[in-house]
């Protein structure tokens, strides 16, 4: 079955496409170049337009990346002004074009459209309405009558992804919007001398298509499942503080036995915090990872998480300046407050004891910065192995009740997921 041409062939700026396309002229893209597309004009345009109207420019941006262009059609529709955002509009989009060689074929259609409405604008008032003809009622679908394996085939084609979902902190003073409810923590701010809230970020690693969560609004039955593979499918990275990653759980509280595949960055570094300052940008390396939360953390995997079948461990490259010299995996294990600020005089677990605690959990290891040196390439493999061999030791305490949230509180500090023990009800 041949490819569908669905690509515009651009050679240069100022290109004249001819009167009629030709092969020469298209070539087949992966919806995945097409996405990146639309996701760049989106963007840049947001950018740099100066005369887009408040109310469509809050259109343009809670649309779709694909659907700016039918936003823009339908404000004109409805009598929405051309004060010079069209032209932009063009310009940002021969630039793109320009730089990525081409551009979808379907968008040249949605642009010749747009540029015709706004030369014939229709009058929204005077614009008689066509009387649609009655039709015959149709037979409802019935979604959960088709057989279990068909349904869960749909879920993963809407939910799952092959990218990890990251979880990272905006920065402070960013006022995320569109989320009902988030828990929010404190994290100290070295530039105010002062502890300041913020909240966490979730999103895809790479360009991929955006998840469409809908389908979880449909009933509890189909919520339910869907949910299921959503938390059992995909893999979640965490990122950035161990508060952000704490506060996720507590607002997911009654899907932590789901979760199957996890990674965590632990940060070894003294640098003060920097988070997102979008919900685009590169999460950041966290300033040192909080001890107590790091704690409560494991409390929860070894209580509640009867799912959890793979643990990554991440540790950053300041990991090895934290060792004046590698002295062996044992002597690194078993050492007291590794990795911690030098004023914290407990004598708890260390972060990597916490770790080997996952019984029955495939646990993995990665150190930034071994930069192919044998010593430390042999030392992150026989630590890996000293975490894997203490949590195949280790009982399986979790249970088959289900956590639940006791509190519904918004700040971290205050929740019930930041007891004293570090558990959350269950059953």
């Amino acid at each position: 079955m041949p490819l569908p041409m669905n690509w515009i062939k651009v050679p240069g700026y100022r290109h004249i496409l001819p009167p009629e396309l030709t092969s020469e002229d298209l070539t087949f893209a992966k919806y995945d170049k097409i996405h990146e597309y639309y996701l760049f004009v989106k963007l840049v345009w947001l950018i740099r337009t100066q005369a887009l109207p408040n109310d469509l420019r809050i259109e343009v941006r809670e649309s779709t990346p694909a659907d700016v262009c039918r936003t823009l059609q339908n404000a004109v529709k409805l009598g929405a002004m051309d004060t010079g955002w069209a032209d932009e509009y063009f310009t940002i989009s021969e630039e793109v074009s320009v730089r990525m060689s081409g551009f979808p074929k379907e968008f040249l259609i949605r642009q010749r459209r747009l540029q015709s409405l706004i030369s014939n604008p229709p009058n929204p008032h005077t614009e008689s309405v066509p009387q649609s003809k009655p039709t015959k009622k149709l037979a409802g679908f019935h979604f959960l009558r088709l057989p279990d394996a068909v349904r869960q085939r749909i879920y993963r084609f809407i939910l799952v992804r092959k990218s990890d979902i990251q979880v990272g902190d905006f920065d402070f003073g960013v006022e995320p919007r569109g989320f009902f409810r988030r828990t929010e923590y404190s994290l100290y701010d070295s530039k105010e001398r002062r502890q300041r809230r913020t909240t966490y970020t979730v999103r895809l690693g790479k360009f991929e298509p955006p998840i469409n969560f809908n389908v979880m609004l449909l009933n509890k039955t189909i919520c339910a499942e869907a949910q299921k593979i959503f938390y059992g499918e995909n893999r979640f990275a965490f990122l950035g503080t161990a508060e952000s990653a704490l506060s996720f759980f507590h607002d997911r509280a009654s899907r932590l036995d789901t979760l199957r595949k996890i990674s965590m960055r632990y940060s070894c570094s003294t640098k003060s915090f920097k988070g997102c300052y979008n919900a685009t940008c590169p999460i950041p390396l966290p300033s040192m990872t909080s001890a107590p939360a790091w704690r409560r953390i494991f409390n929860l995997f070894v209580h509640t998480s009867i799912g959890l079948e793979d643990f990554h461990l991440v540790l950053d490259d300041s990991f090895w300046h934290q060792l004046p010299e590698i002295k062996g995996a044992e002597a690194i294990f078993n050492k007291p407050r590794l990795c911690e600020p030098s004023y914290n005089l407990s004598n708890d677990r260390n972060f990597l004891q916490h770790v080997a605690r996952l019984g029955g959990v495939n646990i993995r290891l990665t150190i930034d910065g071994e930069g192919g040196r044998r010593e430390r390439v042999v030392f992150r493999r026989d630590l890996e192995q000293r975490l894997q061999q203490h949590g195949f030791k280790r009982p399986y305490l979790a249970d088959d009740t289900k956590p639940e949230c006791t509190c519904r509180k918004k700040l971290l500090f205050e929740c019930c997921i930041w007891d004293k023990q570090g558990k959350m009800r269950r059953g």
